[in-house]
């Protein structure tokens, strides 16, 4: 069986992918030193306190890195199995936003945990 590069599930999902692993890379080497309302990880819970907030910016661009991995991951599928573009496509955004929404609600979880 031979490698469909053209894939849309691929395409769509190995660009998310490298893109969520981008910012993961860049918000972990250079984490915002301060809270502020333009760069890291904002959501009011990360927003709490000065610990939550460190404690938000390293967790999330770790979580980021892994969720990243697992779609890049998931992308190889598309090189193998391929239906329609149209399928393709709504099945890559599906995962995408499934992905997008536990990434979330876990660093949510994990900084809820603190005091």
């Amino acid at each position: 069986m031979n490698p469909n590069l053209e894939s849309s599930f691929f395409s769509s999902m190995i660009f998310f992918a490298g893109i969520l692993v981008f910012v993961a890379m860049l918000f972990y080497i250079f984490p915002p030193k301060r809270m502020n309302y333009l760069y890291g990880y904002r959501m009011p819970s990360a927003m709490k306190s000065p610990e939550r907030w460190q404690f938000a910016q390293r967790y999330s661009a770790i979580a980021m890195l892994k969720c990243g991995i697992l779609l890049a991951a998931i992308s190889v599928l598309g090189l193998f199995y391929s239906y329609s573009e149209k399928v393709d496509r709504i099945a890559a955004f599906a995962i995408i936003f499934i992905a997008v929404v536990l990434l979330f609600v876990r660093i949510e979880r994990e900084i809820k945990k603190l005091p």
